[in-house]
């Protein structure tokens, strides 16, 4: 009889809360590659949480879209950023500074994204 090896897979998945406000905020964003994470249930299991709160955050994102999918090559650094950073006044900084963004990225879009954070 073969021995058998038996393996155990104890994963601990460590995140941080930045990384989840940032994820949460483009779960709402529809992106037009691979990056999508846009999810309709989670944005109803989300309008159910909410309920009585006074931001919606959908007009806002809505917004968006559009100059996310245009610009995206140079934009997507927002899906990484929260790992490098240490807290949203880090996030902030780290995007209004990051020397990639035009003038008109960051008025057009990281600006207004990190007002919706």
């Amino acid at each position: 009889m073969k021995e058998q090896t038996i393996y155990v897979f104890n994963p601990q998945i460590c995140y941080t809360q930045l990384a989840d406000l940032v994820f949460h905020v483009l779960a709402y964003m529809k992106v037009n590659n691979a990056s999508n994470l846009y999810d309709e249930a989670y944005i109803e299991r989300m309008a159910i949480e909410k309920t009585g709160f006074e931001y919606d955050l959908i007009p806002h994102i809505e917004r968006l879209y559009e100059y996310y999918n245009q610009n995206f090559e140079r934009l997507a650094i927002i899906n990484f950023m929260p790992f490098y950073v240490g807290c949203l006044q880090d996030l902030k900084n780290a995007l209004s500074n990051y020397q990639n963004f035009t003038s008109e990225d960051k008025e057009l879009f990281i600006h207004p994204f990190l007002e919706i954070l």
